[in-house]
């Protein structure tokens, strides 16, 4: 162990610059406040200690246990500007916390007060963690404030190889069922979450929140327990949870994730609505792009993908791969509607309408306006955008809206009403080589399952451009694509049909000049296509059709905006990183559903045992190259292992009260 810890400390400091030399500090459970600190042999006992004693740009060496027994660390990790005395230069050096050994350094703050995080760090930039879980109490009925990882009003964050779970699950409690894992924002920038993994309660696994510039790389997820706790009062399963999710925050990049084997109702875990990502929004007039590259959702109980009715901004699809779930990607393309107030005058010069209506609402700056249903010398206003610009949150009968049409006009059902759109800006949507299907629907509704498709509950929808491109769509229930999806260059195999209408929206798309329907696309794995099969190589760009998955995106380390940050790698993505690891953390989970009185599992899916078809142990891996029922390539899991080790903490066994 001195051998290894003197290794890490070497490379640390060979690594960094010149002039981000600062001190290195250590802390064992075996350690005195008393001693020095400064060596491996005399370490701090407490993190509150080494805090008063570091300051920016140090390192804080953590003496771990094994991966197999972490050392446990009851002292949470709280870190502000009071706290740390912040950074030497605002142009990059980090406050490091890192662990001897990856993922054998444990925070638990399951004893502590149930108001604290594990790990909370705010308004202190340049700070990175490195092999370190965080746990917190699944059985707390606790305000929100008890994730595991809290990150806010910072940046230049980096997680690299952590882990997360028990945070509260929820019940018995009208506050707590907003707690996450990994809790990101507000107000953070520039934040990265990197070969990390989160498992258990809580309602979602990995949530950016009014942020900005955040990547989630090579992170996976699965979802087992939430209870409802504030929708009914009741302990019933909770609905609106998901493994990765996003909520009024721009450029949020999802490079190589994995959501897997979540919201299985024979576990009563409740239910899912998105996994890779659920993207929601209050304020529809911010960017709230989003790209997802290279990731994967597998046997989900919800819709692989969501994009909420008040997104804007670019949406990116690009080499994934949803199976199993029970729909594919939802774009909520939906208004939000104000109280329909009906349009009593409207009076229109060449550049603007004036517009009186009963009753009153509330204008908002950049809304969209559209009528529809007008009679008489307004009729041909029907069905025209207009851009509002009249007053914020103020209580009006009459509006004037400036006139900018779009070209060729929104989708709308007839009825005399005026709708309100929060945003100028329409989104905009690219879906390319993305391999989608086995899609289920829900036991209630199997009628209106897709690849892709517009979701929402409301029967008005703005046009938008669906591009979908080199894509597969196999074995969906009821449609390959519904809606306004602009098809070209995809296969469609095996659908219940491949062109299709939700009840919401009563539009079916047509097929593209090169779409391929009904010719079976030779699938064996999810992440490659085969030589020879009809998808191979006769992609618009000349690529293959359908996801390929192969390799790592991102360099390793890299925020948003750093020199390849987004680019395809040459690193082979499998074996997948840590999977040893996630596979027994995610098999020790074991929990009572006070609601059901049934016990949670956690050794399901690939965290269960067995023999993979390639004749070796059960591997996420394996997992995922298996999922359609051909054994795992021995280039890609010749020898591989489950290996890893289980974290034995609050959460095994417990039963929530």
């Amino acid at each position: 162990m001195m051998k290894r810890l003197a290794q890490l400390v070497a490379l640390l400091i060979l690594a960094a610059p010149a002039w981000a030399l600062n001190d290195t500090w250590y802390i064992a459970t075996t350690g005195s406040n008393s001693n020095a600190g400064t060596s491996a042999g005399a370490p701090f006992a407490t993190f509150s200690y080494a805090l008063s004693k570091m300051s920016g740009c140090d390192t804080l060496v953590i003496e771990g246990g094994t991966p197999l027994s972490p050392a446990h660390f009851y002292d949470t990790i709280l870190l502000n500007s009071s706290a740390l005395a912040g950074n030497v230069s605002s142009s990059g050096c980090y406050t490091t916390f890192m662990c001897t050994t990856d993922f054998a350094c444990l925070i638990d703050g399951s004893t502590g007060s149930s108001s604290l995080n594990a790990i909370i760090y705010d308004n202190q930039p340049y700070i990175s963690f490195i092999g370190i879980i965080a746990e917190s109490n699944p059985t707390w009925n606790a305000p929100n404030g008890a994730s595991p990882w809290a990150i806010y009003e910072t940046n230049h964050v980096k997680l690299q190889r952590t882990a997360g779970f028990g945070a509260p699950c929820g019940a018995g409690n009208g506050d707590n069922w907003n707690i996450n894992v990994y809790s990101i924002g507000p107000g953070d920038d520039h934040v990265l979450v990197e070969d990390s993994h989160a498992w258990g309660c809580g309602r979602y696994k990995f949530e950016v929140y009014q942020s900005t510039n955040t990547i989630l790389r090579r992170d996976v997820s699965r979802h087992d327990l939430a209870l409802n706790g504030w929708e009914s009062g009741s302990l019933a399963p909770m609905q609106q949870c998901s493994t990765f999710a996003t909520y009024d925050s721009t450029n949020t990049l999802f490079e190589n994730d994995i959501a897997i084997d979540s919201g299985d109702t024979a576990q009563d875990t409740g239910e899912i609505y998105g996994g890779v990502p659920w993207s929601e929004h209050n304020d529809g007039g911010i960017d709230n792009s989003i790209e997802v590259d290279g990731s994967l959702v597998l046997n989900v109980q919800g819709l692989a993908s969501s994009l909420d009715q008040k997104d804007s901004g670019t949406h990116v699809y690009n080499n994934d791969a949803f199976w199993g779930n029970t729909g594919g990607i939802a774009i909520g393309v939906l208004v939000n509607a104000d109280t329909t107030p009906v349009p009593t005058s409207v009076t229109c010069t060449t550049t603007t309408c004036t517009v009186t209506f009963s009753p009153s609402f509330v204008v908002f700056d950049n809304q969209l306006v559209e009528f529809t249903g007008l009679t008489g010398g307004a009729s041909v206003l029907n069905g025209t955008w207009f851009n509002n610009t009249s007053g914020t949150g103020v209580a009006a009968t009459t509006v004037t809206v400036p006139y900018v049409g779009t070209a060729g006009g929104p989708y709308s059902q007839s009825g005399a009403a005026m709708y309100f759109v929060q945003g100028t800006t329409l989104p905009t949507m690219t879906i390319n080589h993305v391999t989608a299907g086995g899609m289920t629907g829900t036991a209630s509704d199997t009628s209106h399952v897709w690849g892709v498709g517009v979701q929402g509950n409301t029967a008005f929808s703005y046009y938008i451009s669906e591009a979908t491109t080199n894509s597969i769509f196999e074995s969906e229930h009821s449609y390959g694509v519904a809606d306004y999806v602009h098809s070209n260059y995809n296969y469609y195999y095996l659908n219940g049909a491949n062109f299709g209408a939700t009840y919401y929206e009563g539009y079916v798309p047509t097929a593209g000049a090169n779409d391929v329907q009904g010719t079976n696309p030779q699938l064996k794995y999810l992440t490659r296509e085969e030589a020879g099969s009809p998808v191979y190589g006769t992609a618009s760009d000349g690529g293959n059709i359908g996801a390929t998955i192969l390799y790592e995106w991102g360099v390793t380390g890299t925020l948003y905006g750093d020199t390849g940050y987004d680019t395809l790698t040459a690193t082979s993505l499998w074996p997948f990183p840590n999977e040893g690891q996630i596979k027994n953390d995610f098999a020790s989970f074991s929990m009572t559903n006070p609601y059901t009185s049934t016990t949670v599992n956690g050794a399901r899916g690939f965290a269960a045992s067995g023999t993979g078809l390639y004749g070796g142990p059960i591997t996420l891996t394996s997992y995922i190259w298996e999922y359609l029922g051909n054994a795992c390539p021995g280039t890609i899991c010749s020898g591989a292992t489950a290996g890893g080790s289980a974290i034995s903490g609050a959460v095994a066994g417990s039963v929530i009260q």
